[in-house]
């Protein structure tokens, strides 16, 4: 739990260490940034789309290094909208060029929200909710890591909803495009969009955790946090009201505040304490979730490789972008469980 986290964390020392937060503007990724700068993390990059709350989240965190002795801390904001394959290569680029050859030491990705059950389409004709939840946290991990940008030693977290199963995932249709044809009920689509998030953002960090064993990717579920993403998502009356109205007190009696939180995806970011624990996809109290059942089954992982929903945007955009050299086997290779 927070507690729990934060005494684990009240000697951590940051200083030399360079985080990237994504959606970092408010809620929760506006925490984690607070609390980078409070543990003296020599440069925190904020991603998010406001220049308003970008630039506010840069005084709080000018403030917290004032009342540092000596700080030498540097902050910075980039601006981006993670909805397209483009802006997310941008994004990795920039990220790139930004923390030059110190390298970067934490992504911690918190941008998107609970899925919404609308069907939005983006400029590449790709549902907006998987390639915000999903594909960019796939996009940045990937990218930043085969170009060496992430350090060895590095950790990547991903704070979304690990843990579910979705038997019915489609691998041609991941936008969930013929689901919203057939069956435009909106809470059918967001149950749907939620297990669809959940069970591809755990194969991608079983993958990568494979894939480059010098970094260390963890998948977290926040529990409840009081936030306004239940207004900034779209959710219906009464979800946002309620929140509103009773989330504090939830918050306070079984859930946390962006504040209190912040210490639990840097646990598992910089402590070394997470590096005793097994697994790879946790809870806000610290404990292991089990992977979905669509995700234990090896035939079904290794289904992933087979989805050009997935593998043809990353052959066409990301190859294209100059980072790699390989060949479309090579980016087969990314989303096979072997």
């Amino acid at each position: 739990m927070s507690v729990e986290a934060r005494k684990s964390n009240a000697a951590l020392d940051l200083s030399g260490k360079t985080a990237v937060v994504t959606g970092a503007t408010q809620g929760i990724g506006e925490g984690i940034a607070v609390r980078c700068a409070q543990l003296g993390a020599s440069r925190v990059f904020i991603i998010g789309r406001s220049d308003e709350r970008g630039n506010a989240v840069l005084e709080r965190l000018r403030a917290v290094a004032r009342e540092r002795p000596d700080s030498k801390q540097q902050f910075e904001f980039l601006k981006a909208d993670l909805s397209t394959l483009e802006t997310i290569k941008q994004t990795a680029s920039e990220i790139q060029k930004k923390v030059g050859a110190e390298g970067l030491d934490y992504l911690l990705m918190t941008h998107g929200g609970p899925p919404n059950g609308l069907y939005e389409e983006n400029s590449d004709g790709y549902e907006k909710s998987l390639v915000v939840h999903c594909l960019s946290r796939f996009g940045l991990s990937y990218l930043l890591a085969e170009g060496k940008t992430l350090n060895d030693n590095s950790t990547v977290v991903s704070i979304l909803s690990p843990g579910s199963n979705y038997s019915e995932l489609d691998l041609e249709d991941l936008s969930l495009k013929k689901l919203h044809a057939t069956h435009p009920w909106r809470p059918k689509m967001l149950i749907n969009q939620g297990k669809r998030d959940s069970t591809l953002t755990d194969a991608f960090t079983l993958e990568f955790n494979r894939r480059y064993p010098s970094i260390k990717f963890y998948h977290l579920f926040p529990g409840y946090v009081q936030t306004n993403a239940a207004a900034n998502r779209g959710l219906p009356f009464p979800i946002p009201q309620l929140g509103s109205v009773f989330g504090p007190i939830l918050a306070k009696v079984a859930g946390n505040t962006p504040t209190s939180y912040s210490d639990i995806p840097l646990f598992f970011a910089a402590n070394p304490e997470a590096r005793k624990l097994d697994g790879y996809l946790f809870n806000e109290r610290l404990k292991k979730i089990d992977l979905g059942q669509w995700n234990r089954d090896q035939a079904n992982r290794e289904k992933v490789s087979l989805s050009t929903s997935v593998f043809v945007i990353y052959h066409q955009s990301f190859l294209a972008s100059g980072h790699r050299t390989g060949s479309s086997q090579d980016v087969l290779l990314i989303f096979s469980m072997m």
